[in-house]
């Protein structure tokens, strides 16, 4: 199949829109309010300061998570508060600054 100059935009343009949605979190993930103690880009992890999780009942604490996507951290810096979601397996989907 020859694929015209028009055609091979569009592709690129879908194939992104549909990465886009394969990463994001889940809408039904509760929102929790952080602050960012550390960032170990090189392991794919960050130090957060949270809140109480209600739904995986756990307390505020401060802990390492794992990111579901290491450019996640590419733009967080020590201090900055953020609101994140986790996935079952504790691993941050979504993270942005507040």
């Amino acid at each position: 199949m020859k694929l015209t100059t028009l055609t091979k935009p569009l592709l690129v343009a879908s194939f992104l829109g549909l990465s886009a949605i394969a990463h994001a979190a889940d809408p039904n993930a509760e929102v929790v309010q952080g602050e960012v103690k550390n960032v170990l880009a090189d392991q794919g992890k960050v130090t957060l300061k949270h809140g109480l999780i209600k739904s995986m009942k756990m307390p505020p604490m401060t802990m390492n998570y794992k990111v579901k996507d290491p450019a996640m951290l590419k733009d967080l810096q020590k201090g900055d508060h953020v609101e994140f979601q986790l996935d079952s397996d504790m691993v941050i989907e979504d993270i942005h600054k507040k």
